[in-house]
């Protein structure tokens, strides 16, 4: 007598609804992260943000009143590039007030708080048509000067 082999019951199908839900759940998850990595939430990503200043005079730079820095408060949040353009007959500088300078009192009334990062465009400074860049990537408030005109003060505010 022969036996025929009886079939093994096969695994029973996953439903299109469980499928689907699958594939629901892997879908958000990539938008979510997307969205978290072109916001900036992992570090070294995210889009930087920008703005712009001047170094400006109105053909003379003897006083505040002929030759400053414009705006003179610039709020920005963090992670913006920050470029400061002269337009100015004379050469100038930006420069943050803090110890890495040594600025004396006159040039910077007002220090940056320890642990915020320094810059400085240079000591031979920029002329008419000429930038300098600097991103701020901490919070606070960043107070600079002109090297060259004492009364060349300025800040930026980054939230």
């Amino acid at each position: 007598m022969s036996t025929t082999p009886t079939p093994q019951p096969s695994p029973p199908a996953k439903s299109r609804k469980t499928m689907y839900a699958v594939l629901g759940v892997v879908i958000i998850i990539i938008v979510v992260v997307a969205g978290l990595y072109a916001g900036g939430y992992f570090p070294g990503t995210g889009m930087t943000a920008t703005a712009s200043a001047k170094a400006y005079d109105t053909g003379s730079c003897t006083s505040a009143s002929n030759c400053d820095f414009t705006p003179a408060t610039l709020s920005v949040s963090t992670n913006t590039k920050v470029t400061w353009t002269s337009n100015s007959t004379t050469v100038h500088t930006v420069t943050a007030c803090s110890t890495t300078n040594s600025p004396t009192s006159a040039e910077c009334p007002t220090m940056n708080a320890s642990g915020l990062s320094s810059f400085d465009s240079g000591a031979s400074g920029f002329g008419s048509g000429q930038s300098f860049s600097y991103t701020f990537t901490t919070a606070g408030t960043y107070y600079y000067y002109c090297r060259f005109h004492n009364w060349m003060h300025a800040q930026v505010n980054v939230s």
